[in-house]
């Protein structure tokens, strides 16, 4: 949502509001990850580590076993503090703090893994109920008031599954695989059936970058395990070669995983708050788990692929190599279609490939294998990227078709007005500064910016937030607005607004009037014209929450509140200048 005055991440934190509402309001959100995020999963590269250690030393059925219930457990809680610092500020030293003591139960962990089904079970319960128990603690200290009645649900869940994994931890034998099974379906089927992820606020730009360095973490696992399988082999050119074809089979599969990373960006940042929220849990939580099970299994099979790569490997070992490419390229591609993205049926052919190869490996030898599979990967990125750029070719040529002159008169237009820019008077109302398809930027000089505002009433209530002007410190109140886009009405606007950033669908619109205001914000002067609108909503539940969630397109996190119109006065103002006075005295949601 563009608002009618810019905002700054920190503003809302900081204005001049009271203790009490500091604590309802959701945090300032960053849009980027953190260092000590970076620092964090720096644990999870031992996690991976251990887990392949024990896949590549069992080469079983029962090792397999151990390391897919193990990764059950442990990415439910991990992928947790992604959601977790997706939320809080990490910069506060107290969270620094209790994030530290979370990385070091999770070490604890890593260290219990290996033998988490010998002598080590209790050991790896403990630090996981440690791990559950600060997870909460800190969602409830640093979040809103949503995401804290959000995560009061969740955590009785957890603290049970926890309970699960130490009582097996402690008993360990059959009752431990009972045990921990069952807290791995309690976390994946269970609990997103009885608890929801309405009232968290996803942050789409932190939320993707946060993940896809978890994959990278988890690949360069699989690029460490070619150091580890040739330590003490002659360094020939044998060696060299399937050290190299290796590395080409993890490059591919980064290749994959990051090569529509802005495709995934748009369609988190683009979906309404809720759907968002749904997105987050299946894409980044159930996907994600077979990516990363996909790598550990790839890892595992070229550490005993390089000790010996000229001669045919054993079953388990193509196995692995051949299931971990497979299932690496599926969950790609259903992480894919559940954003959206379409071309997934490449992936899924070059899936059924991988599998082949295991005769490769089993019957000429572990080189044939790794280079076959780093092929297939390869070509399937290639196949994708050519068809994709097909499409966008043929889509561009349709539109052209399509718009015909218009498209050509706006195009001129669009032109014009950038030759005229520098010559153009301050403040002149003119489409030419208007870019096609595209929104004038808040910091863009000379030109009229024209707004679609809702006012969302519920009874006396109005629903708006709240900033403070850097230049002036006043306190402004300010309605659900977002830009009028060229070519489109300021009615469109809103319901197009309303959609994005609260999640709301208008059951009707009236149209109140037009309002203006030329005003200083941040040291510039800004001219905007606003068109307002009566709103009410579809959805009761934007009436009865306290607080509804703003979210921006580069996912700054906003909460509008309810408050009376008999609170604006000269103190908190409500803007535009006007606005009070086009609002109908009598009004019934």
């Amino acid at each position: 949502m563009s608002a009618c005055v810019p905002r700054d991440a920190t503003a809302y934190a900081h204005g001049a509001q009271t203790g009490d509402q500091l604590m309802a309001q959701p945090p300032a959100r960053s849009a980027r990850v953190s260092s000590l995020e970076l620092f964090f999963d720096l644990v999870f590269v031992f996690t991976i580590t251990q887990l392949t250690a024990v896949l590549a030393a069992g080469a079983n059925f029962t090792a397999t076993a151990h390391v897919v219930l193990l990764l059950l457990v442990i990415w439910w809680m991990y992928d947790g503090y992604a959601w977790l610092t997706n939320a809080i500020e990490t910069e506060r030293i107290r969270y620094r703090l209790l994030l530290m003591g979370g990385m070091g139960a999770f070490l604890v962990m890593a260290l219990a893994a290996r033998d988490a089904f010998g002598g080590r079970g209790f050991a790896f319960g403990l630090a996981y109920l440690t791990v559950v128990l600060l997870h909460s603690s800190m969602f409830v200290q640093g979040t809103s008031l949503s995401e804290i009645r959000a995560i009061v649900k969740l955590a009785a869940f957890n603290v049970l599954g926890a309970g699960l994994v130490l009582a097996g931890g402690a008993v360990g034998g059959s009752v431990q695989w009972a045990t921990w099974a069952a807290a791995a379906f309690l976390f994946w089927a269970v609990t997103p059936w009885l608890t929801t992820v309405e009232g968290y606020l996803v942050s789409p730009l932190h939320f993707v970058e946060r993940h896809g360095l978890v994959v990278i973490v988890a690949l360069g696992e699989s690029v460490v395990v070619i150091g580890v399988g040739a330590a003490g082999l002659e360094l020939d050119a044998g060696l060299v070669l399937v050290a190299l074809l290796a590395l080409a089979l993890s490059s591919s599969l980064w290749w994959t995983y990051f090569s529509d990373q802005s495709d995934v960006e748009q369609a988190m940042v683009e979906a309404p708050p809720r759907r968002r929220n749904d997105l987050a849990l299946v894409a980044f939580g159930y996907w994600h788990y077979g990516l990363l099970l996909g790598i550990v299994s790839v890892a595992a099979g070229l550490k005993k692929a390089m000790g010996a790569p000229y001669d045919p490997s054993e079953g388990w070992i193509a196995a692995e190599l051949a299931g971990g490419v497979a299932l690496f390229l599926a969950c790609h591609a259903g992480f894919r279609r559940t954003l959206g993205i379409a071309r997934g049926e490449i992936r899924l052919a070059a899936a059924l490939f991988s599998v082949l190869t295991i005769l490769l490996g089993t019957d000429i030898a572990a080189v044939a294998q790794v280079g076959a599979l780093a092929a297939i990967v390869a070509g399937a990125l290639a196949l994708d990227g050519s068809r994709a750029h097909a499409f966008a070719r043929s889509l561009g040529a349709s539109a052209f078709r399509r718009r015909g002159a218009r498209g050509g008169q706006e195009l001129l237009a669009h032109n014009r007005s950038q030759e005229k820019r520098s010559t153009t008077p301050a403040f002149v109302a003119s489409p030419l500064t208007i870019p096609p398809g595209g929104r004038v930027s808040q910091g863009f000089h000379g030109a009229i910016r024209f707004v679609a505002a809702g006012v969302i009433r519920d009874g006396e209530r109005i629903l708006v937030w709240e900033d403070h002007n850097p230049d002036t410190g006043e306190v402004v109140a300010v309605p659900i607005t977002g830009g009028i886009e060229f070519s489109e009405t300021g009615e469109q606007a809103l319901v197009r607004e309303l959609l994005e950033e609260i999640g709301g669908t208008a059951r009707r619109i009236h149209y109140l009037g037009l309002l203006e205001e030329i005003f200083d914000w941040g040291g510039q002067r800004r001219h905007e014209v606003f068109l307002v609108y009566d709103v009410a909503l579809t959805e009761p539940s934007l009436y009865e929450a306290d607080e509804v969630s703003i979210v921006e397109p580069d996912g700054t996190i906003y909460a509008a509140r309810w408050r009376s119109l008999a609170d604006f006065t000269a103190s908190a103002r409500l803007v535009p200048d006007g606005l009070l006075d086009l609002i109908p005295k009598k009004h019934a949601s």
